[in-house]
């Protein structure tokens, strides 16, 4: 696989076959022993189930393009990203406005780290504003000061 582009636009491209949206990519180690691909659907709330995720495993086992996808031993998983799903990309920050969240957030300057949760109020693709729980506090941050975020769902 020449890159994480195309590897993305080939599992993005199996995963529209089975009316899913490829929502994210985990291979912590290229060439790694596990590819974990998370599916959602294009309806907010609407929920992957456990044949989906199967059906599109089977696919993406049975492509051409599998040998350059997971050569040798590397296993496949595929699943929903789950309710406490994590936010990587831009669309993922935009369509979780108006949730609960947990993000890890790196200072420009000093590279510390603070995590923070509260509402995500806004994305506008490139920075991203919330409302500090327990706080009035708003913070307006650049998606590139981020380190991790998740969907913090309470239970």
């Amino acid at each position: 696989m020449k890159n994480r582009e195309e590897l993305w636009s080939i599992l993005e491209s199996l995963a529209r076959e089975e009316d899913l949206e490829l929502f994210d990519v985990s291979w912590p180690a290229p060439r790694g022993p596990v590819l974990r691909v998370f599916v959602s659907k294009e309806a907010r709330g609407a929920s992957v189930d456990v044949e989906e995720c199967a059906s599109l495993s089977k696919r993406i086992l049975n492509s051409p393009y599998i040998e350059e996808l997971a050569p040798g031993n590397c296993s496949i998983e595929v699943s929903s990203p789950g309710i406490n799903r994590r936010l990587r990309l831009p669309e993922h920050y935009i369509a979780a406005v108006g949730e609960r969240v947990k993000v890890t957030l790196i200072d420009a300057v000093s590279k510390s780290k603070r995590t923070v949760t509260g509402m995500l109020l806004s994305c506008d693709g490139k920075k991203l504003r919330l409302g500090v729980e327990k706080s009035s506090e708003k913070l307006e941050v650049p998606l590139e000061n981020v380190s991790e975020a998740r969907v913090d769902f309470l239970f």
